[in-house]
């Protein structure tokens, strides 16, 4: 897989390969999550599964936009894949494998106190962990992730981590119970929002206090097996897509409450 910059009317600017060295690149593989640029817009992070090296490898790479030079890369040792990245207010990065979640520095090195390793009272390291969301909280940043600690009843949480160190500040089930959780997001007012399949034929939307990790409220959206990261609009509408009985994708708007408005 390769990474793409797309000029505004459309024509290619550059690809970034990394299955070439002339591009400072590594193995075949894959480019499967979406990237993310910093601040300024002057670097894109993207994450690559090389399959050719034994073992196989996952890495994040930083790559200048202005001429897709590499900056730098970090990688571990696994094929487990890392989710689309995303950056705190200083430009660290964070990325979570299947079972693990990383901060990098915005000079490519992991910073102290991380990995940080999801547990829970049926497992010691999680299945999977969805794609973290960054959010300030007065004076202090906290990521949040959803994770599948083990095929156990119930055991799906979403935790809260400081960013400062790598600590746990605390993890809730949320009264998610069999829930498959997909990734978090956070609205205007800082309230944690997750949607996924509910294990009755539905798919919902789970309102979390991000003080406590407590669940404000869920509701059903839908007769499916999947649904997405939601998204919000000004007056604080969320929207989320699904996917139906039969593949039909629908969008479907909530207020604040999670009364679905339309679908």
């Amino acid at each position: 897989g390769n990474v793409y910059a797309i000029n505004t009317d459309g024509s290619q600017k550059w690809k970034f390969e990394p299955s070439k060295n002339t591009d400072g690149g590594d193995g075949a593989g894959s480019t499967e999550s979406s990237p993310a640029l910093s601040a300024m817009s002057s670097v894109v992070y993207s994450v690559h599964t090389d399959t050719a090296s034994i073992p196989n490898k996952t890495i994040l790479y930083a790559i200048q936009t202005s001429d897709k030079t590499r900056l730098w890369k970090y990688s571990i040792n696994s094929n487990d894949g890392f989710t689309s990245p995303v950056l705190d207010l200083s430009g660290n990065i964070y990325v979570a494998s299947k079972t693990q979640l990383y901060s990098v520095s915005p000079s490519g090195s992991l910073r102290s106190g991380f990995p940080f390793t999801p547990t829970s009272q049926y497992s010691s390291s999680a299945l999977w962990i969805r794609t973290p969301a960054i959010a300030k909280e007065g004076a202090n940043e906290y990521a949040y992730i959803t994770a599948q600690m083990s095929p156990n009843s119930g055991d799906r949480y979403v935790f809260k981590v400081d960013v400062s160190n790598g600590n746990e500040f605390w993890k809730s089930n949320a009264d998610m119970g069999n829930t498959l959780a997909n990734g978090v997001s956070i609205n205007a007012t800082g309230t944690i929002y997750t949607g996924g399949y509910l294990n009755i034929g539905t798919s919902g939307l789970f309102a979390i206090d991000p003080s406590n990790g407590s669940k404000i409220w869920s509701n059903s959206a839908g007769d499916s097996a999947a649904s997405n990261i939601p998204s919000f609009d000004t007056s604080g509408n969320i929207y989320l897509g699904t996917v139906d009985t039969g593949d039909v994708g629908k969008i479907h708007k909530m207020n604040a409450t999670g009364t679905v408005l339309w679908s």
